[in-house]
């Protein structure tokens, strides 16, 4: 009985301390939503805002409005009663200034009761379909971006939006707007992929390849290669726009500002099931002589193929081998373009250097083949130019270490061949290797070998350089 006691003295102490007297229930705080804040469009204001107030009041007001309401929360059906008051605002006859006033008014309004315009909002964005005054096009814009949260929310008017957006973007692309258009359209394709048919998708990636293509700003090709990726990261690609969609990254690979984004948009498209296409086209746009002038284009396929083939990032599902696309990368060579052609010579040198050991006979005459174009090409196109002859040396350095390892699986008459062919200085090591090469074939077991003999010893015995001297002398030692 003293236990129960002591226990009734310690609840009172308890709900003394917390203020609750005896026999005084203690209070739920319910929460019970944001409340409205004191009534904003009252009917004086709606009539000093309405058609039956002269212009310069209603701007005045309207001005005045949209500093008020950011963030305010209006009474029910508030937005209604002020719409039908300013929309005869937007009447072509008005001024441009009173019609701009008003689409901001509509956004302000809107931004601050986004959450709460349910329907309202495919009227809304109607009103900016419709709304088609060229002037207009900046406003139009952040109304739009207000009533869908920048592409994110398109409740309501989900399946009018991508048929718009695509016929809306060439007026903005005009007008010089697309740093504002095109992180809407980027976000509508992230959240929204699902209500875009194909034939949109399609219409645009075209139109992004398009101001990709034609735009100077840089600002504008990031954008568009941002578009791109979230195509193939949130959508799936269109097959019959894969042309537009390769050309235009390779293009943008060349700009160093976006060479890393372009692989990385590129190599995630090639890993979906476009990927074996993406090669294909990429040949044939090698091979097609109508690209010849393109040295971009063509510098951008030569680099794309190498790196998702042999790279140190390839695309692991792609199932090519080295010698199905070698002979593409010997036609774009009949560009005669020294950037193509140093571009092709890079991507050998990655080749050989990572799966030298492993190519095949087929492989290595494909090698070899533009190893001899290559070489052509800077004797009659290109004879001074450094860069190149310093890679193609590069190459070939490459696969002397591999016959010295004895992992070289082509035909090594021909390879040395054109290594004695290469324009340019060759280095002491590769003279050597030469040499070395060349005396084997200076012994009575072979035939004509007298006349070996007297190559070998006119051409690099009367060399400047006196260690080639001596060591085509220590050579014939050798033999004899």
């Amino acid at each position: 009985m003293s236990r129960q006691n002591a226990s009734e003295g310690f609840r009172q102490k308890v709900k003394q301390f917390f203020g609750v007297r005896k026999g005084h229930a203690i209070p739920s705080s319910v929460y019970e939503g944001p409340k409205a804040d004191d009534q904003v469009f009252h009917q004086e204001l709606l009539q000093d805002i309405g058609k039956n107030s002269p212009l310069s009041n209603r701007m005045k007001y309207l001005r005045d409005l949209c500093d008020f309401l950011i963030n305010k929360r209006v009474e029910d059906h508030a937005i209604e009663a002020a719409w039908d008051a300013v929309k005869d605002l937007l009447n072509p006859s008005n001024p441009m200034e009173a019609r701009h006033l008003t689409l901001q008014f509509l956004t302000v309004m809107i931004s601050g009761q986004f959450g709460r315009i349910g329907i309202l909002r495919a009227h809304f964005f109607s009103v900016v379909v419709n709304h088609k005054i060229p002037e207009d096009i900046t406003p139009r814009l952040e109304l739009l971006q207000a009533l869908s949260d920048n592409g994110k929310d398109i409740s309501y008017f989900e399946e009018r939006t991508g048929p718009f957006l695509l016929s809306w973007m060439p007026e903005v692309m005009q007008n010089g707007r697309m740093n504002v258009f095109m992180p809407l359209l980027i976000n509508v394709i992230h959240y929204n992929s699902s209500f875009l048919d194909e034939d949109i998708v399609s219409g645009i990636v075209r139109e992004t390849c398009h101001l990709s293509r034609t735009t100077k700003e840089e600002g504008e090709v990031e954008l568009c290669l941002c578009l791109l990726d979230a195509v193939v990261r949130y959508s799936c690609l269109p097959s019959n726009t894969l042309f537009e969609f390769i050309a235009t990254a390779c293009r943008a690979v060349n700009i160093e500002k976006f060479c890393q984004r372009s692989w990385k948009i590129m190599r995630n498209l090639l890993g979906t099931h476009l990927g074996h296409s993406g090669v294909y086209t990429m040949c044939n746009v090698l091979e097609d002589s109508d690209n010849r002038s393109d040295a971009m284009l063509l510098r951008g396929s030569v680099f794309f193929i190498g790196m998702c083939l042999w790279g140190s990032q390839r695309v692991p599902n792609l199932k090519y081998s080295s010698s199905t696309v070698l002979p593409s990368m010997l036609q774009a060579l009949s560009c005669h373009l020294s950037l193509v052609a140093l571009e092709v010579t890079l991507s050998l040198q990655r080749l050989v250097k990572k799966y030298g050991q492993e190519l095949h006979v087929v492989a290595w005459d494909a090698v070899l083949d533009i190893i001899e174009a290559v070489q052509q090409e800077i004797k009659e196109i290109s004879p001074s130019e450094n860069t190149l002859i310093e890679n193609l040396h590069i190459l070939l350095f490459s696969i002397e270490d591999l016959y010295e390892s004895g992992k070289f699986n082509g035909p090594e008459e021909r390879f040395f061949g054109l290594v004695e062919k290469s324009p340019g200085s060759l280095p002491d090591r590769s003279l050597q290797i030469l040499i070395s090469y060349k005396a084997q074939s200076v012994h009575p077991a072979h035939v004509g070998w007298l006349v070996n003999l007297h190559n070998l010893m006119e051409k690099y015995f009367r060399y400047p350089d006196y260690c080639l001297q001596f060591l085509s002398l220590m050579q014939m030692r050798q033999l004899y």
